[in-house]
């Protein structure tokens, strides 16, 4: 399957980023999303892989300039 890239205005794109950013942290700071995620995706991807996957996005849509996480998550 061929991909399409997708344009965003400047702006549009900064907005996602933030909310990416915003979500990342809201992971970070409430203890109870982890189990909330667990039974949603039954095992197997923690909110730890989420923050790195939603971070990782951030830096693409230019929401950030680098990531957090120092291993490169």
């Amino acid at each position: 399957m061929k991909v399409r890239p997708v344009f965003l205005e400047a702006e549009d794109a900064v907005e996602l980023g933030e909310l990416l950013e915003f979500l990342g942290s809201w992971l970070a700071n409430d203890d109870s999303v982890g189990a909330a995620l667990d039974r949603f995706v039954g095992g197997g991807y923690d909110v730890e892989e989420l923050r790195g996957d939603l971070e990782r996005f951030a830096v693409l849509v230019g929401g950030i300039e680098e990531p957090a996480f120092g291993d490169g998550r």
